[in-house]
Order: C-alpha cells, then structure tokens, then sequence
C-alpha cells in the first residue's frame, strides 16, 4: 500500500505471470491431491501455494470479491482451499454458491472431515434436513459416542422424525452392532 497503485498493479501483474507460468509447466495440477493415511498430503508442493497464494493476495487487495472467488475456484486444488472458497462465499453471504462449493469439495475429497464439516454446515444452515440426518448418521455408524448420538437425535427431529421412533431405530441398530 506505501508503494502507490503503479507498484502495486506491476506487482499485480508480476504475480499473475508467475502464476501462470507455473500452470503452464504443471498441467497435470488440477487433480485431486491424494490423502496420507496419517493425515496431510502426499503431493503438496511448497512452490504451488505460494504462487498461488502471492496471486490470491494480489486479487483480493483489489477489492472485488467476485473476482477472487473466480480465481480461487479456478485455481483449487486441495481441500484447504475448497474450504477458503467456501469461508469466502459465507463470508460474503454467498449461501447458494457456498452450498455448491461444499458439494463439490465433498464429492472430490469424501474422506475430508472439513470438506464434510462445510457440507454440514450448509445443509444445517440451508433447511437441507434430510441431508445433513444422513451426514450425522454416517459419522455416528463409523465412531459412534455420546455427542454422535445426541447430534443424529436432534438432526432426526429438525428432519420431522419421530424422535421415539428414531431413538427405538438407533438402539437397534446398537443392539445388532454388538
């Protein structure tokens, strides 16, 4: 900002050349980053993100959140950035888009807790009920606990189930699980 707009729009342009020219020698990057089984990613590259972030930063400075969520969708790659794609839309207020970013985030990366805990929050926030009974139901089946439980009563009520019924449905299958 000290430097005045002229610096500021050749560093702009800088980072944007830059950016693209790292695409231009990787066009193999816009595949899934594959998982660790110990977490993280196998495939990061230091020398991607932080192209990729000096360009963002440029954009954003700019002012127009339009034209960041452009270049950032276009330019996601791992499931961190799904996730700032879709704090960004919340942020703005963007709930449609926010909801299609985190379908998609899902859908790409279906092993990601944030990238479900996003489409969670959507679907709570959204009305999308059924949905988010379905996402709770999953993570109560695979690690069930106390929280788990509550979590799919409460999302089983928003949904307008029973909630004796559905608490009768939860034990059995508790009981069949033993």
């Amino acid at each position: 900002d000290a430097a005045g707009p002229a610096v500021q729009a050749r560093y702009a342009e800088r980072a944007r050349r830059d950016w693209d020219d790292w695409q231009g020698r990787h066009p193999q990057a816009d595949k899934p980053q594959r998982t660790s089984p110990y977490g993280g990613y196998m495939d990061y590259d230091h020398e991607r993100a932080s192209l990729r972030r000096r360009y963002l930063d440029s954009i954003a400075s700019q002012g127009d959140p339009r034209a960041l969520l452009e270049a950032m969708a276009a330019s996601a790659h791992a499931a961190s950035e799904y996730g700032d794609l879709i704090a960004l839309c919340e942020t703005q207020g963007w709930h449609r888009e926010s909801l299609q970013w985190a379908q998609a985030a899902a859908k790409r990366y279906p092993q990601d807790r944030a990238c479900e805990d996003a489409l969670l929050r959507c679907y709570e926030r959204d009305g999308w009920d059924d949905e988010a009974l379905a996402i709770h139901r999953k993570r109560l089946q695979a690690c069930p606990s106390a929280d788990a439980y509550r979590a799919v009563l409460q999302a089983a009520q928003r949904a307008g189930r029973d909630k004796a019924a559905y608490r009768a449905e939860l034990f059995a299958w508790a009981e069949q699980r033993e």
